[in-house]
């Protein structure tokens, strides 16, 4: 019983200490957007819809119907999409994800 208190507690204590979503990744200056999002499942679900619309634009299937969009360069759009889920991508909350697993696996002569 001890063990399972004292894996709570340093949880807890990670969790207390975890910046999680407020994280800004990359370069800390300059300005910056914000996306609301739900839960984690919300932010996959973003991350799996930019990198479907750059595998469309990539295969040459997606045809760009609005007039507006005949003469984009597709490559560049791919780019800054993918730069966007780069930043999307939650590092540091996937790195405390690991930590909680670490302290949950620990075995009773882990101390």
């Amino acid at each position: 019983m001890k063990n399972k208190a004292r894996k709570i507690k340093e949880i807890k204590n990670l969790l207390d200490h975890f910046s999680g979503h407020n994280e800004t990744p990359g370069k800390p200056e300059g300005n910056h957007i914000r996306l609301e999002v739900a839960d984690n499942q919300d932010i996959t679900n973003h991350i799996t819809a930019l990198l479907e619309v750059c595998y469309l634009a990539l295969d040459g299937k997606g045809d760009f119907t609005s007039p507006g969009l005949k003469g984009a360069n597709v490559e560049f759009g791919v780019l800054k999409v993918l730069e966007m889920v780069l930043n999307l991508i939650p590092h540091g909350q996937m790195h405390c994800l690991d930590e909680i697993q670490g302290i949950i696996e620990k075995g009773p002569r882990d101390g």
